[in-house]
C-alpha cells in the first residue's frame, strides 16, 4: 500500500477548504488505486492526521528508543 499523508492544525481539520482537498485527495487515490491494480501495483490511501498526534507519537518513539537502550 502506498500511503499519503497529510497534517494538519486539529482546528483546521473541520474547515470546508481542509475537508474539500481530503475528498479530492480521496478520490484522486481511489482512481490511482484502481490503475494501479491493472498494472500490478500497490494500492494508494490517503490519512488525514492532526499535527499533534504527529507530535506525541514522535514523543513515545523517541520514549521507547530510550526506554530500550538503557
Amino acid at each position: 500500500m502506498i500511503l499519503m499523508v497529510e497534517t494538519k492544525k486539529r482546528d483546521d481539520l473541520s474547515s470546508d477548504e481542509v475537508k474539500s482537498k481530503a475528498a479530492a485527495a480521496v478520490r484522486w487515490c481511489s482512481h490511482a488505486s484502481a490503475h494501479a491494480a491493472t498494472v500490478g501495483s500497490k494500492p494508494w490511501r490517503y490519512l488525514l492526521v492532526p499535527h499533534d498526534e504527529i507530535k506525541e507519537s514522535d514523543r513515545v518513539t523517541a520514549f521507547l528508543r530510550f526506554e530500550l537502550k538503557a
